[in-house]
């Protein structure tokens, strides 16, 4: 598929139910084809339809349970509210009874001609598309307003918000026809995060590993869309958003703030969903770019003391790069979803019942709900009804291969550091106890006061000295992170 083709489809996934559709779904095809149209520019192929309309049987048979065909649910026509998920408050949205399709409808058209006015290229329009349509749609249509981001998929069964479906159905109808899961983290954690003695490292080690992370995210958002990471959410997220402002989707006004820069906000692991055949060539794309911005960070952080002190010879900088080359643990696995090459729904279903059965006890819930699905559902069981098997399986695949530890022999010669007591202190020409101690005293001078301690009380690894200094000297200036922490020594 060029790529061109590629937004095209999202662009026909994301929109083949209209953001009203809740509210009327009767008519709503021809809702959605009308959207569609202004979108691309014209109208959506058969082919583009086809691939869709599968990725959304998968979609919603992984997203909810298959009622019968015959059951119906008119929500707004009651008084609706809006339950908490951990709290159970209540929240009244007011009343939406009397909320008219016609009006949504020329609500969602205009709210797509703001969107990709003087926007050709498509895949910035479905990025516009993905990010800011429900903002635009509460700012055409206030009546409804911030809730068109939470109305549900499903009337019957309202957990899960029509925005999200949408979101699946993209990246499914792209990976298609023989998708894969993609498991990828990045470590290690607890032991870089508690490697500190001042608030300021714990934050550092934290917030380092989330922004590491979404360097590997970002990788396979530049080429799938941010979709393609079903875990965690990327919509909303502040890295993700000021990747997107980069991108000229977001404008300035709506840039992320510094404050919400500074949260480490991102998990160290996330699954995304890819073409099987693409899947290695991405996986091994987004550990490239992390090793590469983590050296970059290490190799301006070394720099940056080099500019302070004379520099310290080639031992220095041998014993700098072996610790900082031996930091980071990234593993990742890929599972194909079994049934390749099947082309009934049913079979790819059985397929990965099949597998999942030759390595573990299926679970009787799951049994029990898959023949009633079979018997008595509206749609014919598919890969979607099998997520929870097809998930398992690709945690577990990825569980065996991050306990096949790599395990990198390095001899660390010398006083060790006074923060993670693990590593050996990195030190000038002269090795000896008060050499060292005179190296990291010099240094404490000529650094801004109360970075390091002075007098040689904290003698740092190559891998805490990143962590104490990339906030002052690198991530000041390029993302404004200029938070100061009290001390806790």
């Amino acid at each position: 598929m060029v790529i061109e083709d590629k937004w095209a489809l999202k662009i026909v996934a994301f929109l083949h139910d209209p953001p009203d559709k809740p509210f009327g779904i009767g008519g709503h095809r021809e809702r959605a084809n009308e959207l569609m149209n202004i979108a691309l520019g014209r109208d959506p192929s058969e082919d583009e339809i086809r691939r869709v309309e599968e990725a959304d049987r998968i979609a919603s048979a992984a997203d909810r349970v298959d009622f019968p065909a015959d059951s119906e649910a008119y929500w707004y026509k009651e008084t609706a509210f809006l339950t908490h998920p951990l709290s159970g408050r209540l929240l009244d949205p007011g009343k939406i009874t009397d909320v008219n399709t016609s009006a949504t409808h020329r609500a969602a058209k205009e709210a797509l001609q703001r969107l990709i006015q003087d926007i050709p290229e498509l895949r910035c329009r479905y990025l516009r598309l993905w990010r800011l349509l429900p903002e635009i749609l509460a700012d055409e249509y206030p009546k409804v307003g911030t809730l068109f981001g939470m109305l549900p998929a499903d009337t019957r069964q309202p957990d899960h918000p029509l925005l999200q479906h949408l979101s699946i159905t993209a990246a499914i109808a792209t990976a298609l026809p023989h998708p894969a899961l993609l498991v990828f983290s990045i470590g290690p954690v607890q032991s870089f995060i508690a490697a500190a003695r001042r608030t300021q490292d714990l934050w550092m080690g934290s917030w380092l590993l989330s922004f590491l992370a979404w360097t590997a995210m970002e990788t396979i958002a530049e080429s799938y869309g941010p979709d393609a990471v079903i875990f965690p959410s990327l919509r909303r997220q502040p890295l993700c958003d000021l990747w997107l402002h980069s991108q000229g989707v977001i404008p300035d006004k709506d840039k992320p703030h510094p404050e919400k820069l500074a949260l480490a906000s991102l998990p160290n692991k996330f699954v995304a969903l890819l073409p099987a055949s693409e899947a290695e060539q991405a996986a091994q794309r987004a550990e490239e770019a992390v090793q590469d911005k983590w050296h970059k960070f290490a190799d301006e952080v070394r720099v940056a003391i080099e500019q302070k002190i004379p520099r310290p010879g080639n031992a220095w900088e041998k014993l700098w790069q072996a610790q900082i080359d031996t930091q980071l643990e990234i593993y990742w696995s890929i599972f194909p979803w079994p049934g390749e090459g099947k082309t009934l729904s049913k079979e790819q279903a059985e397929d990965v019942r099949k597998l999942f059965s030759s390595l573990a006890l299926e679970p009787e819930s799951f049994r029990v709900a898959y023949e009633h699905y079979v018997k008595s559902g509206k749609y014919r069981p598919n890969w979607g009804t099998t997520y929870s098997l097809l998930y398992t399986l690709a945690d577990r695949a990825f569980n065996a291969r991050k306990n096949l530890r790599d395990f990198v022999t390095t001899e660390e010669k010398g006083e060790k550091c006074t923060l993670c007591g693990q590593r050996a202190v990195v030190h000038g020409k002269d090795t000896s106890r008060i050499g060292v101690h005179e190296f990291w005293s010099d240094l404490a001078e000529k650094l801004d006061k109360h970075i390091i301690k002075a007098e040689g009380r904290e003698r740092l690894c190559a891998v805490c000295t990143v962590k104490r200094l990339v906030q002052q000297k690198i991530l000041a200036d390029r993302f404004s992170l200029k938070r100061g922490f009290p001390s806790t020594s």
